[in-house]
């Protein structure tokens, strides 16, 4: 072992802002590799950290853990520049996802605003369902919105979904 500060995993955790149950994760999922001691002591080093601070990093932007693997394991093994070209392929990705994301919450907004204007709109009535039918008007924008239609059986005189 050389000279170079090495840190127990409560201080490592401490420095990186997180829980050491976190770094013993990362390193299961093999992100990390700190040295162990005789005793089976983790020892992260000042390398350990920054790459820590790297995962943190590709985590906040929202790549997966597996994205995040790919890239730690392709830094430790490839030069910087094929790691650099990988990261660059999985931010694309992650610009394009992210874009399809805001479509998605923009028409989201759009039907919550018709929905608020409308329910604004219509004076409170009794519906006597035993249940509140508020949202039943409105046309449905919003992808993952889906109306539940109900019919009642001839057979069986019980309501079932369609």
């Amino acid at each position: 072992m050389d000279d170079r500060p090495r840190y127990m995993i409560s201080v490592a955790a401490e420095l990186v802002g997180m829980h050491p149950q976190t770094l013993r994760m990362y390193e299961q999922k093999g992100l990390v590799r700190p040295q162990r001691t005789a005793g089976n002591t983790r020892l992260y080093s000042e390398a350990d950290l920054h790459r820590v601070e790297f995962i943190k990093q590709a985590k906040a932007l929202g790549l997966t853990l597996e994205q995040v693997r790919e890239l730690a394991v392709a830094s430790r093994e490839r030069a910087c520049a094929m790691t650099r070209s990988l990261l660059l392929k999985r931010l694309d990705e992650r610009i394009n996802q992210t874009a399809q994301q805001i479509l998605t919450l923009k028409r989201l907004k759009r039907e919550l605003e018709h929905r608020q204007e409308a329910l604004a709109r219509r004076p409170p009535t009794d519906h006597g369902r035993g249940y509140c039918g508020c949202l039943e008007d409105g046309k449905l924008v919003a992808p993952g919105l889906v109306k539940i239609n109900l019919r009642t059986s001839a057979r069986s005189g019980v309501r079932e979904r369609r």
